[in-house]
């Protein structure tokens, strides 16, 4: 996870945004940038299913509520002190050093630090477990993860494939549900049981097309409109 709250760290040169920085940069740059950055995405992914993972019969043996209540508790408490932190820290450079003590400014600056920091994805997770917890007695059921797969794929068709729609991915709230109950299904069923007898060969050849064919999409989204 140090990968993927370093790739949301905005390190930027004169506080460009990436596509502003892109610009500026050669192509063979912005293919180095693509490729290197889908690694921390497919991070984010293996995060979620890593976690519903060890989730497993937890979420069947244990008493949603108080499951939930355990899980925020180691969660949320060191998230909120990190946050805090951040948050008087950027407050201090935003109405001492720039003299902006507008709400809005401070409404912005907590809206990025949930939904765009480099912690973004602890909110997310502590969401996906919420409906996942309150579905318990449908986790087991194919169609459940069907509805989960479905919301994710309109999430990515709306927020991704249309420009009218865009927004970055730390915003798709309930995006990431599907692969938390991937992860708990994988386990309740055993079937890593099942992975392990696919040849190594063939998942490694799955894994590296999966991940150039990835790269081009990006690469070809990120600069469309150039």
């Amino acid at each position: 996870m140090i990968g993927v709250v370093w790739a949301h760290i905005r390190f930027m040169p004169d506080n460009l945004n990436t596509e502003q920085f892109l610009a500026r940069v050669p192509n063979f740059m912005k293919i180095e940038y693509i490729f290197f950055m889908q690694v921390f995405k497919f991070g984010v992914i293996c995060f979620f299913l890593i976690s519903g993972y060890l989730l497993g019969d937890k979420i069947q043996s244990s008493e949603p509520y108080q499951y939930f209540k355990r899980r925020f508790n180691v969660t949320s408490k060191p998230y909120i002190v990190v946050v805090l932190i951040i948050l008087v820290a950027e407050s201090i450079t935003f109405f001492l050093v720039h003299g902006n003590r507008s709400g809005t400014a401070f409404y912005a600056l907590m809206k990025y630090l949930i939904l765009d920091g480099a912690l973004w994805y602890l909110p997310n997770y502590l969401i996906s477990l919420t409906v996942l917890l309150c579905c318990t007695k449908f986790i087991h059921k194919i169609w459940f993860g069907g509805i989960l797969f479905l919301a994710t794929l309109i999430y990515t068709a709306l927020t991704v494939y249309d420009p009218a729609y865009e927004v970055s991915h730390t915003s798709a709230i309930f995006g990431f549900v599907f692969y938390l109950w991937l992860g708990v299904y994988i386990r309740q069923n055993n079937l890593i049981n099942q992975i392990y007898k696919i040849n190594i060969n063939w998942l490694i050849l799955i894994t590296l097309s999966l991940f150039v064919l990835s790269s081009i999409e990006s690469y070809l989204l990120t600069f469309r409109e150039q």
